[in-house]
């Protein structure tokens, strides 16, 4: 199996966390790593940044859900399931698909900040010499 895409994360983790405790991101990591099944390497694998390709993929997993209002800080890096997280839960999907966090208001607003960041940055650098 290879590694899980960040949208395949989205529903296994709001479903360890639908509990109702609080959590970090290194517990969910470990456990998901688990229910994922993933092999030595799988786990070991590494971007160039050093942290490992599931860790990163676990965070995005997180941060879109955090985004939708799915799941929320409760204080720095811990975060537990919100009212609207266990509300999508009880929808019974198979995935939590964009389509589905877009939904939600505040994950349309954050696509469209990042949409406007990356526009932004493309934008042609303008130089002017003062003569």
């Amino acid at each position: 199996m290879a590694i899980p895409k960040h949208d395949e994360v989205r529903l296994p983790l709001l479903k360890f966390i639908s509990d109702g405790g609080v959590y970090t991101q290194n517990m969910c990591v470990e456990r998901l790593r688990d229910y994922f099944e993933l092999t030595e390497d799988e786990r070991n694998a590494t971007l160039p940044s050093g942290r490992t390709v599931f860790y990163d993929r676990v965070h995005w997993a997180k941060t879109h859900l955090k985004k939708a209002g799915l799941i929320e800080s409760t204080k720095q890096s811990e975060f537990n399931i919100t009212k609207s997280g266990m509300q999508l839960l009880s929808r019974n999907l198979d995935k939590i698909e964009t389509a589905i966090l877009k939904e939600y208001p505040s994950f349309r607003e954050f696509l469209e900040r990042s949409k406007r960041k990356r526009l932004i940055n493309q934008m042609p650098v303008l130089v002017f010499q003062l003569q």
